[in-house]
C-alpha cells in the first residue's frame, strides 16, 4: 500500500498540493479557477510511461485525435462500496487496439468501440516531468457510470457500463496508469501473437491516486 504524505499551500490565485508516492514519482496538484493541473516528477533512476491516450488529442493513437475525453462517462466512475467518485484515466483494455479500423466511430463513445484508440504514452525519463490540465468543466460532470474492476477485463473480454446520474461530488479521485515497461503495447505482432504476454502487460500498470478537493474551487471564488 503506498502511503501520500500531502501539505496543502493556499495562493492568491492557485492552490498547490505536493506529496511523494514512493520513492521514485512525486506529484504536485495545483487548482486555478477553472483548470486542475497535475505535475508528475520522476525522481527514480528508472524511465516511466505515462497512459495518455484519453488525455490527449492525438491523431498517432486517436482515430480522429480532435476532442479530448474529459466530459466521458466511461472515464467518470462511481464507486457504491467506498462512495467515491473518480476520473480515471486507466486504460480500458478491452477496447483500446494496435491499429485503426477502417470505420471511424465519431463522438466520445468511440472510447468503448474497438479500433477506435490505441495504446498512447507519454515517456517520463528520470529527473523528467510531466504537466497535465484538466479542465474544471470535466470534473463537475455529473454524469457516470458505475465502476467495475478495470484490470479484470482483457482484450477479449467486454464490459458493460451502466450510466447512472449522481449528485455534484465533494471530491473527485484522479486515477492514472504508470508503466515500466510497453514494448508489447507497441508490437502489432504481439497483439495478434502473443496474447498472454500483451494482456500481462496491458495489465500491469501501477495506479496512482490523487485526490482533489472540490471545495478549493469555491475557496479561489471567494
Amino acid at each position: 500500500m503506498i502511503k501520500v504524505l500531502a501539505v496543502l499551500i493556499i495562493l492568491s490565485s492557485f492552490i498547490e498540493c505536493d506529496a511523494q508516492v514512493g520513492d521514485e514519482l512525486q506529484y504536485k496538484l495545483s487548482l486555478s479557477n477553472d483548470t486542475v493541473y497535475v505535475t508528475l516528477n520522476n525522481n527514480g533512476l528508472d524511465t516511466l510511461y505515462l497512459f495518455n491516450s484519453y488525455l490527449e488529442m492525438n491523431p498517432e493513437y486517436d482515430c480522429f485525435g480532435t476532442e479530448p475525453f474529459w466530459e466521458s462517462e466511461y472515464l467518470h466512475r462511481f464507486d457504491k462500496e467506498s462512495n467515491q467518485y473518480k476520473l480515471s484515466f486507466l486504460p480500458i483494455i478491452p477496447y483500446l487496439s494496435v491499429r485503426f479500423n477502417d470505420v471511424a466511430i465519431h463522438g466520445k463513445s468511440r472510447i468503448v468501440h474497438k479500433w477506435q484508440l490505441l495504446y498512447g504514452f507519454k515517456t517520463l525519463f528520470p529527473n523528467d516531468s510531466i504537466l497535465i490540465r484538466i479542465p474544471k468543466l470535466a470534473i463537475e460532470q455529473k454524469l457516470y457510470v458505475e465502476d467495475v474492476p478495470i484490470k479484470d477485463f482483457g482484450k477479449n473480454n467486454k464490459i458493460r457500463f451502466k450510466k447512472i446520474h449522481v449528485n455534484p461530488p465533494k471530491t473527485i479521485s484522479l486515477e492514472f496508469a504508470l508503466y515500466r515497461n510497453v514494448d508489447l503495447l507497441r508490437s502489432t505482432d504481439a497483439y495478434y501473437f502473443n496474447e498472454a504476454g500483451f494482456d500481462e502487460q496491458a495489465k500491469s500498470y501501477e495506479i496512482i491516486t490523487i485526490v482533489c478537493d472540490l471545495s478549493q474551487f469555491r475557496v479561489l471564488k471567494e
